[in-house]
């Protein structure tokens, strides 16, 4: 790529500078070694000669460009993102209704607050313990976490089962029955 030089007044002193310099170095004549242009605008210079501009047209800087602004448009895009901590416990709204349900089945009465919170404390503890046995691959190669795991896909799989398709006009009937104006 020929791009444009600095001109000087004179351009005939310039032109016969380099081709002195040229000759010095055993590159040969500036006809020789330059395209057709320029020769025709002294004033013009390969981009090859200029380290810094034929760092412009390498590919790997095109990559890294591209890719530095492919990340800063995602992270721009998701700044508002809270980033999660993935050993925070969070005990829902869900979870606390279904400790709460528990208590009921099982003592036959409402729990009161500090039953209630001890509930909610014996899950997070429950929770802690199961991540940590995780982390320290105790699932691995244990036959009771196997026969459990097996126990749980058995009873997807009776459920599963256990659906039918709905026999004709069924599901009419049904959304007739459900709809609302």
């Amino acid at each position: 790529m020929l791009v444009e030089r600095a001109r000087s007044k004179n351009f005939a002193e310039q032109d016969s500078t380099r081709n002195i310099l040229l000759k010095l170095t055993g590159r040969g004549n500036l006809e020789c070694d330059q395209s057709p242009i320029a020769i025709a605008n002294p004033h013009l210079v390969d981009s090859r000669e200029i380290p810094t501009l034929r760092l412009f047209e390498e590919p790997l800087l095109h990559f890294l460009v591209a890719g530095g602004l492919l990340f800063a448009g995602y992270s721009w895009m998701h700044a508002g993102e809270k980033q999660e901590n993935p050993r925070r416990i969070e005990i829902t709204s869900n979870q606390v209704q279904q400790i709460e349900l528990d208590w009921r089945a099982r003592w036959q009465r409402p729990p009161t607050q500090a039953e209630l919170q001890a509930g909610i404390a014996d899950t997070l503890k429950q929770e802690v313990l199961y991540r940590e046995a995780l982390e320290l691959g105790l699932d691995k190669d244990d036959t009771i976490v196997k026969r459990r795991m097996t126990q749980k896909m058995d009873f997807l799989a009776d459920e599963i089962s256990a659906l039918r398709e709905p026999a004709p006009g069924e599901v009419e009937a049904w959304f007739e029955k459900n709809r609302t104006l």
